[in-house]
């Protein structure tokens, strides 16, 4: 008998909203004491744009400038500046590099900069990490010529690299060339100075409406939560009153119910309790059928999966490093494959199918076999199939 026939509500279900809307109530005020109130401080004047269609997001100016792909900047003319380019990183065995013919090119002038050498010889140790990380650079120094006054210069930087990239064993060299572009637009120093005004105006507007708008996102949960927790105690006042409401009147029919109930439960639990074996033999029979079929296509969706992440592990190291290799093991040294395979996959070289799969003679696959790949332009992968 539950505590409805009793007469005695359940209260759980009117409670649990009114303790999660003082919950609600709690956490909204600690959110209050915790962020400061937005204090309306009268805003700077939101500056002029730049002139000559220039963005607010240049680089900054400095008679030494680091700079990168499709970054731009307003430079005075009159001055020689010392430009170092970064190149998009690589990815070399202990972060081996080499740099040759750094040159920057503005309009049909070229200059030769300096750049990083390295030399590393024909052995080299198994590098723990793989490969590490590095970005080019090259360094130039030029002038800014008046005859560019108001105009937008096309600067490309150029160079040629050549670092060792780890294979199974051994390493291989790997020779790049890189192109950077960037863009000057050239004004007098009178000019520089103004432009260069505007941009720190812009930022310091910017920086107010950044404020406000992170005090204004403090406010704005306490308001939503103080009110979902208002809501949520009315639910579960009216929740509470209903529920009283309702096992008061049905308190009678429902001790009757629980009679005839109970008689007829008595009745049918003989029959059901034979329904109920038959039922299990029937279960257990049909378990033990499909027990087998269910281990082996487990097994060779757990292969096919591994296969997967194989392909994908050579079209990450082609498109990083524009070689194919030719086995699941080269990926593995390579740092791009982790844990090993429970099979050694090889590919083809040219085109990138997965043709073979031999398992591992401790840990390898059972119960299936490796349907091959072909290779050539028309080519496929290949894949596992049941024995």
């Amino acid at each position: 008998m539950n505590s409805e026939s009793n007469g005695k509500p359940r209260s759980a279900m009117g409670d649990s909203p009114i303790f999660w809307g003082i919950l609600c109530l709690i956490l909204a005020m600690v959110l209050l004491l915790s962020c400061e109130v937005p204090k309306f401080i009268r805003p700077p004047t939101e500056p002029p744009p730049l002139p000559y269609g220039i963005s607010h997001n240049v680089t900054e100016y400095q008679r030494r400038l680091t700079m990168s792909e499709g970054e731009s900047c307003v430079v005075p003319y009159g001055d020689e500046i010392e430009l170092t380019v970064h190149f998009r990183q690589q990815g070399s065995s202990f972060g081996h590099w080499s740099g040759s013919e750094p040159t920057l090119s503005i309009s049909n002038e070229s200059y030769v900069g300096k750049t990083h050498t390295d030399t590393w010889g024909d052995r080299m140790p198994k590098d723990p990490l793989g490969v590490h990380q590095f970005t080019p650079w090259l360094k130039v120094s030029f002038p800014i010529k008046q005859g560019y006054y108001h105009e937008w210069v096309d600067v490309t930087a150029t160079m040629d690299i050549s670092f060792p990239v780890p294979l199974t064993g051994y390493f291989m060299n790997v020779d790049r060339h890189l192109t950077c572009s960037l863009r000057f637009f050239v004004v007098s120093p009178e000019e520089s100075d103004r432009i260069r005004d505007l941009i720190k105006q812009h930022e310091e507007w910017q920086h107010f409406q950044d404020i406000q708008d992170e005090k204004w996102g403090r406010v704005i949960p306490f308001t939503v939560i103080s009110g979902l927790g208002v809501v949520l105690i009315c639910v579960g006042l009216g929740i509470r009153q209903v529920r009283k409401r309702w096992v008061s009147d049905h308190s009678d029919s429902s001790k009757e119910h629980d009679v005839d109930i109970s008689s007829t439960e008595s009745a049918a639990n003989s029959g059901l309790g034979i329904r109920q074996v038959r039922k299990k033999q029937s279960s257990e029979h049909w378990d033990s059928s499909r027990e087998h079929d269910i281990d082996v296509s487990s097994t060779e969706s757990a292969a096919n999966r591994e296969a997967q992440s194989v392909k994908h592990a050579v079209l990450a190291y082609f498109a990083y490093y524009g070689v194919r290799l030719h086995s699941s093991d080269d990926l593995v040294t390579a740092g791009y494959l982790s844990p090993r395979p429970k099979a050694v996959y090889t590919f083809d070289t040219s085109y990138g199918w997965l043709l073979n799969a031999t398992p591992n003679a401790l840990d390898g696959w059972s119960g299936i076999t490796f349907q091959a790949g072909t290779s050539g332009p028309d080519g496929n992968h290949g894949k596992w199939v049941k024995s």
